[in-house]
């Protein structure tokens, strides 16, 4: 969930659970954004380009004579940009907890258990000599 431990071939790559999901939803914010820029530029070139062709129709409207006075294209703008939904943290985050030490395994695991064992028995018995001296 965090950067810490967090595998850089992996599939949030070495950021962690919360900074990959802000560094996703950042990104779509950023290509949003791009996106509604250029839906808007086209828009206003398209509006220009109909403002210009007003008064040439409006000409060749007075005019019948001219071969022009049937043509009016229409432009069309196109659909407006998706904005993509942002990104979540599942509830279920049974993937990313784990209750064994990274650096552990079944060998190293039962090592350290049996010398904390061996550890917890030697200090009893040296307090237990230490009480009989005196």
């Amino acid at each position: 969930m965090k950067a810490e431990g967090s595998d850089t071939n992996g599939p949030n790559q070495g950021r962690g659970l919360y900074q990959h999901t802000k560094a996703l939803n950042n990104e779509n914010v950023r290509n949003a954004r791009n996106q509604l820029d250029d839906y808007s530029n086209r828009v206003t070139e398209t509006l220009t380009q109909q403002n210009r062709r007003v008064p040439e129709s409006l000409r060749s409207a007075n005019n019948p004579t001219s071969a022009s006075a049937a043509k009016s294209p229409e432009n069309v703008i196109g659909p407006a940009p998706s904005i993509p939904s942002p990104q979540e943290i599942n509830d279920n985050l049974s993937g990313y907890v784990t209750f064994k030490h990274p650096w552990g395994g079944l060998a190293l695991d039962s090592a350290v258990l049996f010398g904390m064992l061996l550890a917890l028995l030697s200090a009893t018995l040296i307090a237990l000599r230490l009480k009989d001296v005196r």
